[in-house]
């Protein structure tokens, strides 16, 4: 589903036209229970590269792993460099844009299941956290995974493994 039909009070973006996507996956959430990503990908970005929006019922997990950003977020400015992971609501005010060209990072947007409470808990008091290597490189492989996982035509059987 494009970005423009789930968006609510959408400030249009430079995504396409500033960016290289790698890849890029849908995908319906079938079980409540269940945190679900609704869309993840992979994205390597030009300095255009701008995001700013408001999005209905989402929360959105990002993981740089070269270049920089920068989030616009609750009043407070975060970088955005390798290692670090930033996890928002996006029903909240959220800008984020490339610093330079080759900005790359792995996102997943999710719902369902308790994320609303999980984001809450996590968030406002750091929605940027920079990771030690090996923890981050967990993270990025399940971003990967997940990214996986929603390519596959049977993704709906694959509820549990994805939440």
């Amino acid at each position: 589903m494009p970005e423009s039909q789930i968006a609510i009070n959408h400030i249009p973006t430079r995504e396409a036209e500033t960016s290289t996507l790698t890849r890029r996956s849908y995908h319906t959430p079938i079980e409540p229970i269940f945190f679900t990503p609704t869309y993840c990908g992979h994205y390597i970005c030009k300095k255009e590269y701008l995001i700013d929006r408001v999005l209905s019922g989402m929360y959105l997990i990002l993981a740089t792993t070269a270049g920089s950003g920068t989030l616009e977020y609750e009043g407070g400015k975060y970088q955005l460099t390798p290692g670090s992971v930033m996890l928002i609501d996006c029903k909240k005010h959220h800008r984020y844009h490339a610093e330079k060209d080759g900005w790359e990072f792995f996102y997943t947007h999710f719902e369902g299941g308790m994320s609303e409470e999980y984001v809450n808990y996590l968030a406002p008091a750091m929605p940027v956290i920079e990771l030690p290597a090996r923890l981050f490189v967990g993270v990025t492989e399940k971003l990967g995974q997940i990214l996986e996982l929603c390519d596959k035509p049977s993704a709906g059987s694959d509820e549990a493994i994805l939440s």
